[in-house]
This record gives C-alpha cells, sequence and structure tokens, in this order.
C-alpha cells in the first residue's frame, strides 16, 4: 500500500533503475551486500556506546525513513535492522567503529576500483542513500519469491 507522501511506484523504479546503473558488477554488488550491514551494525553499535536510548532511537527514525519510501520494503528493512542492532549492541566502540569503516571502505573501493566511478554529485549521493538499501533489499525479496515460485 502506497501512501501520498511515498514516491509513486513509476519514480521509485526510476529511483532503483538509476541506482542499479550504478552497481553493474556482480563484484560491486556484493561489496554492497557485505559493506551495508557492516556499515550498519557498526553504527548501531557506536550509537549503543554513546547511549542506548540513541541506539533505539536510531533505530526508529532509520525505520521511519524507509517507511517515507516504501511500505513493504520498509518492513523488510525494520526486521534486518533489528537483528544489525542487536548485533551492533554487542561491539565495544572500537571493533563498532572498525566495522563501520571497513562497511564503508568496501563499496568505495569496488565503485573506484570495479565500476570505475564515483557518484557524481552530493545530489545524486543523497538520493542514492535514501534508496540504496532498499534496491538490495528490493532484488532479494524479488530473488526469493522467485525462488518459492520454482
Amino acid at each position: 500500500m502506497a501512501f501520498p507522501f511515498q514516491p509513486a511506484p513509476a519514480e521509485l523504479e526510476a529511483l532503483f533503475s538509476e541506482y542499479g546503473d550504478y552497481h553493474r558488477s556482480a563484484l560491486n554488488r556484493a561489496a554492497h551486500v557485505a559493506g551495508l550491514p557492516a556499515m550498519f551494525a557498526g553504527t548501531f553499535g557506536l550509537a549503543h556506546a554513546a547511549s542506548p536510548a540513541f541506539a533505539i532511537a536510531l533505530l526508529v527514525a532509520f525505520a521511519a525513513a524507509n517507511f517515507l519510501v516504501e511500505t513493504r520494503l520498509a518492513l523488510a528493512a525494520a526486521a534486518l535492522s533489528v537483528i544489525l542492532w542487536m548485533a551492533g549492541t554487542k561491539l565495544p566502540p572500537v571493533p563498532a567503529a572498525a566495522l563501520l569503516a571497513a562497511g564503508a571502505a568496501i563499496p568505495i573501493a569496488t565503485h573506484v576500483l570495479v565500476e570505475r566511478r564515483w557518484p557524481e554529485t552530493a545530489a545524486r549521493l543523497a538520493r542514492f542513500e535514501r534508496v540504496g538499501h532498499l534496491w538490495f533489499l528490493n532484488r532479494l525479496v524479488r530473488a526469493v519469491a522467485v525462488r518459492a515460485r520454482a
């Protein structure tokens, strides 16, 4: 169910298509599949080290931001985020920071070394950050649905 404040399905598909154009290489996509969860777990770990209440607030804010984009994927992202939040809150600050740094560095390195390009502008990066993790979840949900039908 789409709400008035969410992008129209065609607009969301256009965002996903544009995002997909920047992630053509299987190696780059794999780096993101590994890097994005590492970044989230590390971020939640650092937030928890600062304040457990802050870590919870961050989790809720992330879920709310996803809901502004797409309901079905927001629910999947919320479930995955809770798992990453629980894992992240078990980490001491230094390993959490290392996980966050590695989670960011690996996808950036594959963009530069494999895709041979950076996001063109800060505005494009902001749009991509809004839908990037949902793009990967969307691909996963579709792959699981196809396998379930087979």
